[in-house]
């Protein structure tokens, strides 16, 4: 035969085996855990409340002020006056007077004493005197200027020109000249490294030997793509010297030297 095993019986059917359960102390206990329960719960929620409730106050009286100011107002506006007139503002052009040609006339000279018509030789005199058909050979002595004694094709002083007739030029023209420049010219590693890029515009006077001098930096772009550009011009070949009349003369010359990283 088979044996039913009983189910096991709580510790409140237990407790109250064989006594009244209808008296009220039975259901008491059996609710005892949901109790307990929903008074955790409502503790925490007015724990929650009493901790929360400034902020809650403060989101109250924000949406209060927000009504209040949201009311609308009246607007009073003013009479503005009336725009000026457009007559007014446009300036009428200038005017522009008429040039009106004026002739002088010069008044006629009087004379003192009126010419003799007497004295005007005929026709007939005048076939009879000679006019002047013989050389006559003066007495007195001819004075001519001397010519200035400056030499006009002197070669003039020591100046430094800016512009003259020719102007000096490197040997080769200016593409030899930007071939020398791209081959010995260095690009410096700190400009490299902070990525400097420019124009740098190099003085320098072209003698009247071709030789090149006064070298100094108009304009830069850092100090040492300033120094590498006067290294490169002051060991730059004698160039063919400008001319002033033909005389070759000092001429004083700018060049920009560009620095860019490829």
């Amino acid at each position: 035969m088979i044996e039913l095993k009983k189910p096991v019986e709580s510790w409140d059917e237990m407790v109250f085996a064989g006594k009244n359960r209808a008296y009220g102390a039975f259901v008491l206990r059996g609710r005892y855990a949901l109790n307990l329960l929903s008074g955790f719960l409502a503790g925490g929620v007015c724990l929650c409340l009493l901790l929360y409730a400034p902020q809650i106050w403060q989101w109250f009286k924000k949406d209060a002020d927000e009504l209040k100011t949201a009311e609308l107002k009246t607007v009073k506006y003013t009479e503005l006056a009336p725009p000026p007139s457009i007559e007014k503002l446009i300036t009428p052009p200038p005017k522009v007077q008429e040039v009106q040609k004026v002739v002088k006339y010069l008044p006629p000279k009087v004379t003192p004493d009126e010419v003799a018509e007497d004295n005007v030789p005929t026709v007939e005199e005048v076939k009879q005197n000679d006019t002047g058909s013989e050389n006559m050979e003066g007495t007195g002595n001819v004075v001519a200027d001397s010519p200035p004694t400056e030499n006009l094709g002197a070669e003039p002083a020591n100046e430094v020109f800016s512009v003259v007739e020719e102007m000096p030029q490197f040997d080769g023209g200016m593409g030899a000249l930007g071939k020398y420049l791209s081959k010995n010219m260095k690009y410096p590693v700190s400009a490299r490294r902070m990525g400097v890029e420019g124009t740098v515009y190099i003085s320098f006077v072209v003698s009247k030997d071709g030789a090149i001098s006064e070298v100094t930096v108009l304009k830069g772009i850092h100090t040492d793509c300033d120094q590498e550009a006067v290294r490169v011009i002051t060991n730059m070949p004698a160039w063919k010297p400008g001319k002033q009349r033909g005389i070759p003369v000092n001429v004083k010359f700018v060049l920009p030297i560009k620095f860019k990283l490829g």
